[in-house]
């Protein structure tokens, strides 16, 4: 960003600290705050800085938007998973009402012994 702001003021300025205000407002808020402490410093090497700034804070920013999403994901996965299992057991139920019987089930007998055999002596 600043080779392309040179670029474009060329020499129009001669004021360095003007031209170094007007960088440090062009950066991301995150990357001013870091560089709020090193004003002083010249204006090639606040460049240099707010680049590893930069390129530290979008991967952090990253790694949290990933961490972010995925609960959200997985919620989603449960609830669709929660549905489905609701209309199986829904089906399930559905069928073994249609292929019970109709009438109730009555006690079996129980088991006689058998009978001895009466024999006259």
């Amino acid at each position: 960003m600043l080779q392309r702001m040179r670029e474009v003021i060329g020499l129009r300025t001669s004021d360095e600290g003007l031209f170094k205000q007007l960088f440090l407002s062009k950066l991301p808020q995150q990357v001013q705050t870091v560089l709020v402490s090193f004003q002083n410093n010249a204006l090639d090497e606040l460049t240099a800085s707010a680049d590893r700034i930069s390129e530290i804070t979008k991967s952090s920013t990253t790694e949290v938007l990933s961490v972010k999403e995925k609960p959200q994901t997985t919620q989603n996965d449960i609830t669709e998973l929660c549905h489905t299992l609701t209309r199986y057991l829904n089906l399930r139920n559905d069928r073994s009402r249609s292929h019970s019987p109709r009438r109730s089930i009555s006690r079996k007998r129980s088991v006689s012994r058998p009978r001895e055999a009466d024999n006259p002596d």
